[in-house]
């Protein structure tokens, strides 16, 4: 494997430590345990080309991370939920919804049980590129109020393939001797499915706002034939 898939395994038994060790792939972030005399964490992360990964599991705690970064971030939880709190809602994400954090927003997430989850972290430059390339614009990455991607949809269970594929191939298949290209190729496929699923995501936002429109006309209506019989 090339170096820039190198992965840092480390076990943590305090937040300092924890923030120092998922700093390279997350950015500056500040965590909070909920039990302060008590916490430990196993982290696997992986710093790629353009992609970083991390695998979490984790104690319960409270991870913030300051909006104005250069990067979005896809958390999958794998084992348990999170709470996660973006534009103004705060939601469960269970194993089957993943969150995608635009570079503008405030990242709020409370994990109240011990949890394993996965963080992906993709550089907005290497987003807006193939974004170009695969629509023509880059009006997939807009941000939504829906910050929650279903991975139960033909473009999620795609996306979930790829992170499932990445991570065998970075984790599971760590003395792999895959190329520079091949490595290029498994970046670019995992960022094209996620835009695919957004680009799904903002159409099912699209198709409600359509919809409650479409009510609002016809009851509009309704009111006008009602009192002009």
């Amino acid at each position: 494997m090339n170096d820039a898939a190198q992965i840092n395994r480390s076990s943590v038994t305090s937040a300092d430590d924890f923030e120092a060790a998922i700093t390279p792939v997350s950015g500056p972030l500040r965590i909070t345990p909920k039990y302060a005399n008590s916490f430990n964490a196993n982290i696997s992360a992986s710093r790629l080309n353009r992609i970083g990964m991390a695998l979490l599991d984790i104690d319960p705690m409270h991870t913030l991370i300051e909006p104005q970064h250069d990067f979005y971030c896809l958390t999958v939880p794998i084992v348990n939920s999170c709470h996660i709190k973006d534009a103004f809602t705060r939601r469960e994400y269970t194993r089957n919804t993943a969150h995608i954090l635009y570079p503008d927003r405030v990242l709020d997430s409370h994990h109240k049980d011990r949890c394993k989850l996965l963080g992906v972290t993709l550089l907005v430059d290497n987003m807006d590129a193939i974004a170009e390339k695969l629509f023509g614009s880059t009006d997939a990455l807009q941000p939504l109020n829906d910050c929650s991607i279903s991975l139960t949809t033909p473009a999620g269970s795609a996306l979930m393939e790829k992170l499932t594929d990445a991570c065998g191939t970075v984790y599971r298949n760590g003395n792999s001797t895959k190329s520079e290209q091949a490595m290029k190729e498994l970046e670019d496929d995992l960022i094209t499915a996620l835009l695919i699923a957004m680009e799904e995501n903002r159409g099912g936002v699209r198709h409600q706002n359509t919809g409650r429109a479409e009510k609002a006309r016809i009851a509009d209506a309704e009111d006008y034939l009602f009192s002009n019989l």
